[in-house]
C-alpha cells in the first residue's frame, strides 16, 4: 500500500486486508518489507505492534530516513486511534 526509498533501502508497507479481523486472528499484523535499492534483494521486515485493526489507508503512510550514524528512521502512519509508528533500524546488524 505505501513505500519510499530512502539511502540504499526500499521500505514497503502492507498489512491485512480480509476485512474480517483486522489481523490479529490472522496472523497478518502490519508490517514494513526490507529490500536493497541496488538489486532488489530482500532483506527482511519489521513488524508493528499487535493491533486490533492496523490500516494503512494512504499511499503516503511511510517515510523512511537514513540518519547520520547509518541507522534508518521508518515512520508509519497508522489509523487506528490516530498515530506514527516510528522504527530505528540498523542495517549493520543485518547484512553482512
Amino acid at each position: 500500500k505505501s513505500i519510499d526509498v530512502a539511502g540504499d533501502y526500499i521500505f514497503l508497507g502492507a498489512c491485512n486486508s480480509s476485512g474480517d479481523d483486522g489481523g490479529t486472528a490472522s496472523g497478518k499484523p502490519l508490517m514494513i518489507h526490507v529490500y536493497r535499492a541496488d538489486n532488489g534483494k530482500y532483506v527482511g521486515n519489521m513488524w508493528g505492534p499487535w493491533l486490533p485493526l492496523p490500516i494503512l489507508d494512504t499511499r503516503q503512510a511511510i517515510n523512511a530516513f537514513k540518519r547520520s550514524d547509518g541507522q534508518y528512521m521508518i515512520v508509519v502512519e497508522e489509523v487506528f486511534r490516530g498515530k506514527n509508528l516510528v522504527h530505528l533500524w540498523d542495517p549493520s546488524a543485518v547484512e553482512p
